[in-house]
C-alpha cells in the first residue's frame, strides 16, 4: 500500500481507543495526525505523535481574526450543539476562525482520510470543510456501530449516518447463502448506557458532580464542548434533577390488553441533547411538535402511544408531559414497558432516527422516520416529512410489508460493515481487547485501501 496520511478527530475517552488503532495503522505504514479541542488530550497526543502532528483548537480561537474558507451554515451548527447553543457570544467567532487552521493543517499533511464523530459543531464543521474543499482531496468517515447485528460497525460518509462505505475486501464470508437474517434485538450498548445512567443517579455520583461543580476539577475552561459558566451549568443540572424527580409524579399507563387491542401508532422519544436527534434529526428536533404533527395525521379512533426513553428521564419538564396528556387519544406509557411487546401489537412505529424503527421493520411492522437513516433501505422503514403527513395522513403511510424481503438488506449491510466494537475504555472496556483491536484495524485498512 502506498503512503497514505490520515487524521483522527479526538473525542474524549474514545481518543484512547483510536490512539490504539492509530499505533497499529502506523505499523502498516500509515501516517497519523490529530485534531483536538481539549488540553489534556492535546498533551497526551503531542507526547505520542509530536507537536507537528497535532492541531489544537480552543476557545482562544474565537479571539483571532481569520477569514472563513466557505459557507458552512454556522447558524445550523451552533443551534444543534449542546454546548455552543448556550454560548453564542463567542460560538460563531470560534467556528469561523478555526476553518483556516483546519484547512491548512489537512492540506499541509496531505490528509486523505479524516476519521471522527459527527456530534459536536467543530466535528461537523470539519466534515463540511473536507466535503466542500475538493482541493483537499480528502474524505471524512465516521466509524460507528450499526446497532444490529450486535458486534458490527461501519464507516458513515455523511453527517446524518445514512450512507455507509462498502467494505468488500474484509476477509469474512459474505456469500448470501451463509448469512443469517438480521433479527430485532436490543443493542448491547443500550444495556451499558442503562448501567452508566443508573450509577450516575446514585447519591454518591450526584455528590461527586456537586463537588466538581465547586472545585472545577478536571474542567478545561478552553474546551468548546464544555459549559464552564457556573451559573449556567448549575441551572441546567438543577433543572435536570428537578425534572427527574417530577417525572415520577407524571401519570403513565401500563401496556395491557385494553391498549394492545386498539389500533395505535407507537412513538418513541429520544434522549436529548443527543446527535441522533440534534444532528441526524435536524429540523425535526422539537419532539413535542413531532408528536402534535403525528397526532394530527392519526386516523379517527386510533391512539398514539408515546414512550419515554429510559435513559432520558430528566431531559423534559413536567410541562412537556402535561401538554402531551392534553391531546386527545395520546397515551403516555410507562418507560419500563417492553418496547418489543408494544411494537408487535402496533400498526406502525414512528421515530426521528431511533433504533425502534429498525427493530420494527425487522419484525414486519411498518416504521417511519423523520431523519435519514441507513436502515431506510429496509422495505418496511420509510423516511417521511411533514408533506407526507399533510398529503394523506398516517393511514396512507401504513402498509403491509414482507419480512422475507429483508434478506437483500442483510446482504447489503454485511457488505457495508465489519466485525468489531467502536467504543471507549470507560463505556466498554472490552473494546480494548486485542481481538477487537485487530478486527477494527483490519476494517480501517480495508476502507483506506
Amino acid at each position: 500500500m502506498s503512503k497514505i496520511n490520515i487524521c483522527f478527530v479526538a473525542n474524549y475517552y474514545k481518543t484512547y481507543f483510536f490512539h490504539e488503532i492509530a499505533t497499529h495503522l502506523q505499523a502498516n505504514g500509515i501516517d497519523v495526525c490529530w485534531i483536538v479541542v481539549n488540553r489534556k488530550l492535546r498533551d497526551f497526543l503531542i507526547d505520542k505523535y509530536g507537536s507537528d502532528a497535532v492541531l489544537y483548537l480552543s476557545k482562544d480561537d474565537a479571539e483571532q481574526a481569520r477569514e472563513s474558507v466557505g459557507d458552512f451554515r454556522l447558524n445550523e451548527l451552533v443551534h444543534g450543539d449542546r454546548a455552543l447553543r448556550y454560548q453564542v457570544r463567542w460560538a460563531y467567532s470560534f467556528l469561523n476562525n478555526i476553518q483556516q487552521p483546519i484547512y491548512e493543517f489537512l492540506k499541509q499533511h496531505d490528509v486523505r482520510f479524516v476519521f471522527g464523530e459527527i456530534t459536536w459543531a467543530h466535528e461537523i464543521l470539519i466534515h463540511r470543510v473536507v466535503t466542500s474543499c475538493q482541493e483537499l482531496k480528502a474524505v471524512y468517515y465516521c466509524p460507528h456501530t450499526i446497532r444490529m447485528p450486535t458486534g458490527r460497525f461501519g464507516f458513515f460518509r455523511d453527517e446524518y449516518q445514512s450512507e455507509l462505505v462498502p467494505l468488500p475486501t474484509i476477509k469474512e464470508d459474505k456469500s448470501e447463502g451463509n448469512l443469517s437474517p438480521i433479527i430485532a434485538e436490543k443493542p448491547d450498548y443500550l444495556a451499558l448506557n442503562d448501567m452508566r445512567l443508573q450509577q450516575a443517579r446514585t447519591f454518591s455520583a450526584r455528590l461527586s458532580r456537586l463537588k466538581r461543580y465547586f472545585t472545577m476539577e478536571n474542567i478545561d475552561a478552553k474546551d468548546p464542548t464544555l459549559i464552564v459558566n457556573r451559573w449556567l451549568s448549575f441551572r441546567l443540572r438543577a433543572a435536570e434533577e428537578i425534572n427527574r424527580e417530577l417525572y415520577h409524579l407524571v401519570p403513565k399507563a401500563s401496556f395491557d390488553e385494553t391498549l394492545a387491542n386498539r389500533n395505535f401508532v407507537f412513538l418513541g422519544l429520544h434522549k436529548q441533547p443527543e446527535a441522533s436527534i440534534d444532528v441526524i434529526g435536524r429540523y425535526y428536533e422539537n419532539q413535542f411538535y413531532n408528536i402534535v404533527n403525528i397526532w394530527r395525521a392519526l386516523p379517527d379512533g386510533w391512539l398514539l402511544l408515546v414512550k419515554e426513553h429510559s435513559n432520558a428521564v430528566g431531559d423534559r419538564s413536567w410541562g412537556f408531559y402535561r401538554k402531551l396528556r392534553q391531546l386527545r387519544n395520546v397515551v403516555l406509557v410507562d418507560e419500563q414497558a417492553d418496547s418489543h411487546t408494544i411494537i408487535r401489537r402496533s400498526r406502525a412505529v414512528v421515530t426521528v432516527s431511533g433504533t425502534m424503527a429498525y427493530e420494527s421493520a425487522l419484525m414486519g411492522i411498518p416504521s417511519l422516520t423523520f431523519g435519514d437513516v441507513f436502515f431506510n433501505q429496509l422495505p418496511g422503514c420509510r423516511k417521511i416529512g411533514l408533506e407526507n403527513l399533510r398529503a394523506g395522513g398516517l393511514h396512507c403511510l401504513v402498509h403491509t410489508i414482507d419480512k422475507e424481503a429483508n434478506a437483500e438488506f442483510t446482504q447489503w449491510l454485511n457488505e457495508h460493515s465489519a466485525e468489531g466494537c467502536i467504543s471507549d475504555p470507560v463505556s466498554n472496556r472490552a473494546c480494548m481487547n486485542a481481538e477487537n483491536i485487530k478486527q477494527v484495524v483490519d476494517a480501517f485498512i480495508a476502507v483506506i485501501k
